[in-house]
């Protein structure tokens, strides 16, 4: 009778520096599926804050994420503290979708709601980490509606120069925010 020999592991990071594309990150994914261990092992690559490596892992995470959202839970603290120190926009931009649809411990909402509303000010932030924050503070207005004034406020004076999409989902958001008066 043949025995089974468990396949070897995946060197998750010559992985992920060997090709960027939409497909090696799905394959990445893939592998990685519900195993809490292979998760933790990109999160891991992601806290490094090394690039290339770090915003295709963060890729990784967010689509891991997405399917098995208990994935995220023990990890949401730690890439709320991280999320200031990361150096690259991939990294920032797929760590703040995580958390667009993530609950935000209450201990943490303050610290990410100042954070969100300090890169949605920026104008040399790009459009979809812009987007992301947006997301997220309207996420907080049910909880905070105190909020709806200064988001309001944030989008409606950078509508003159903004991207097409910031210009879309900002609509989206002053929608929201209108229902609520």
């Amino acid at each position: 009778m043949e025995q089974l020999t468990e396949m070897p592991r995946m060197n998750f990071e010559a992985q992920l520096l060997s090709e960027l594309s939409r497909k090696n990150i799905d394959y990445i994914i893939h592998v990685v599926g519900d195993k809490q261990e292979f998760f933790d092992e990109i999160l891991s690559l992601v806290l490094l804050n090394k690039n290339p490596l770090s915003p295709r892992a963060a890729w990784v995470l967010q689509g891991s994420s997405l399917n098995h959202p208990f994935l995220i839970q023990p990890h949401i603290v730690k890439i709320i503290g991280a999320l200031k120190t990361f150096n690259h926009p991939g990294t920032q931009r797929n760590v703040l979708k995580i958390l667009s649809r993530s609950e935000i411990p209450e201990k943490w909402e303050g610290f990410i709601t100042d954070l969100c509303f300090e890169w949605l000010e920026e104008c040399s932030r790009p459009v979809a980490i812009k987007m992301y924050c947006m997301e997220i503070l309207t996420n907080m207005l049910t909880k905070y509606p105190g909020l709806k004034d200064e988001l309001k406020m944030v989008i409606e004076n950078q509508f003159d120069f903004g991207s097409p999409g910031f210009k879309a989902r900002g609509r989206k958001v002053l929608t929201i925010i209108a229902k609520m008066y």
